[in-house]
């Protein structure tokens, strides 16, 4: 049996497109950005775990650090 989760997992991850990481003071702050389609991620840790936010300019710089 296929599991079909494990394929679009695969596809998604051809869309990423330059993929960094980056280390904060103790391990907070911005963690990881990505592109995918014509989009920005920018992954944060916090003290209340992982906030995610999405930028709709792929150009646009991930802020270092996230406003409350």
């Amino acid at each position: 049996m296929i599991n079909s989760n494990v394929g679009s997992l695969e596809r998604k991850k051809d869309l990423i497109k330059n993929e960094k990481t980056f280390s904060g003071p103790m391990g907070m702050g911005l963690s990881k950005s990505y592109e995918l389609k014509k989009k920005k991620i920018c992954i944060y840790n916090t003290i209340n775990g992982q906030e995610k936010i999405i930028l709709n300019d792929k150009e646009s710089f991930c802020p270092t650090k996230l406003k409350k």
